[in-house]
């Protein structure tokens, strides 16, 4: 155990195991997200003293749940307000001087990060969800060979495992897999298991989104697969250009 990991586990109020991470010194605690995920802080190191935080979680959980952004930052900043913590770079932070208040900052940090996202499920949507695949299919429809447009695909993986894809375009030369994802962990997660597992050779991959897909998910999805808006999937599968 390193000497942070040290004085962290030292100046808690219970004692509780820590693990280094590139975002600090990972600590557990007895709070839970809504859903009933623990709660974990992360501790680093800085000129001053000590900065505990949440390395963005609560506002990632927040954003998978596609609501308003602004609102929820807002949200945030007034939870934050009342406690005395920061809400910067994306994170809920409160910085201490002493290593003796950071099982203060701790407490006050986990229980902050849960509130936000429970009060953030009363937003509002930022705009109506549309349906990408219904906006999709009858386009491709009236552009690909009769018998060619499936719904509900499936396709096995190099490791022996079975996908389905919303939509595929199956042709002699080429096999076509498009499936929506949205900004939920679990759509983003299931989706690039899926595009990641599948071979490269012969096999057209093409992730769908609203418009409202994080940059940091079109970057993963880039790696296994083409992200596109409605249109753009149109015309990669048909080579319209455009």
């Amino acid at each position: 155990m390193n000497r942070l990991c040290e004085i962290v586990s030292a100046n808690l109020l219970d004692v509780r195991p820590c693990v280094e991470t590139e975002n600090g010194v990972r600590v557990w605690t007895t709070c839970v997200y809504p859903g009933f995920d623990s709660v974990y802080v992360y501790v680093v190191k800085s000129d001053d003293g000590y900065i505990v935080h949440d390395a963005s979680e609560a506002l990632y959980r927040m954003e998978f749940d596609a609501r308003n952004e602004a609102a929820a930052s807002r949200a945030i900043q007034i939870e934050c307000a009342r406690y005395g913590l920061k809400f910067e770079n994306e994170r809920i932070s409160c910085e201490v001087k002493t290593a003796e208040w950071i099982g203060s900052a701790v407490i006050a940090v986990a229980n902050t990060a849960p509130a936000v996202v429970r009060i953030s499920q009363d937003f509002e949507p930022e705009k109506p969800e549309r349906n990408v695949l219904d906006e999709i299919y009858p386009q491709l429809a009236s552009k690909v060979a009769k018998g060619s447009l499936l719904k509900n695909f499936e396709c096995r993986g190099a490791s022996g495992r079975r996908y389905k894809f919303d939509l595929a375009v199956n042709r002699r030369d080429c096999l076509t897999l498009i499936s929506f994802v949205d900004r939920n962990v679990e759509s983003v997660n299931s989706n690039y298991v899926a595009f990641a597992d599948v071979p490269e050779e012969g096999t057209k991959k093409i992730a769908a989104h609203r418009g409202d897909m994080a940059k940091k998910d079109i970057m993963l999805f880039q790696r296994v697969a083409t992200v596109a808006r409605p249109p753009g999937v149109v015309k990669l599968v048909t080579g319209e250009a455009g």
